[in-house]
């Protein structure tokens, strides 16, 4: 796929989802605060993806979603589909999300 950019897209490229969120899928795996566990993940992704079947007993990886710019398969930029990490993993293709909400301080 060729959308212009050689790794990720500045924030906002793209249009926002029918919520006006912008950049929830694709450009970098998002860390989340979660602990990855085995049952996260539906059994076709975890044939496809053997290590998907391993979760360190439950306070090993953290959770990883929304794809990334290094991903081809289908599967992996589904917004259901979760992968997981080592928290002190680093690199150019995992990242988090930043949100800003406008008018809710209150």
């Amino acid at each position: 796929y060729e959308d212009g950019y050689r790794w990720t897209s500045p924030v906002g490229s793209y249009p926002a989802n029918p919520l006006g969120l912008y950049d929830m899928g694709g450009n970098v795996w998002e860390w989340c605060e979660d602990w990855y566990q085995v049952d996260m993940n539906i059994e076709e992704a975890k044939k496809l993806y053997p290590g998907l079947a391993e979760d360190g007993g439950g306070q090993v990886f953290r959770v990883l979603r929304g794809g990334s710019w290094v991903d081809r398969d289908r599967v992996d930029l589904e917004s259901g589909f979760r992968n997981h990490g080592l928290p002190q993993y680093r690199v150019d293709f995992i990242g988090f999300r930043c949100v800003l909400e406008l008018g809710g301080f209150r």
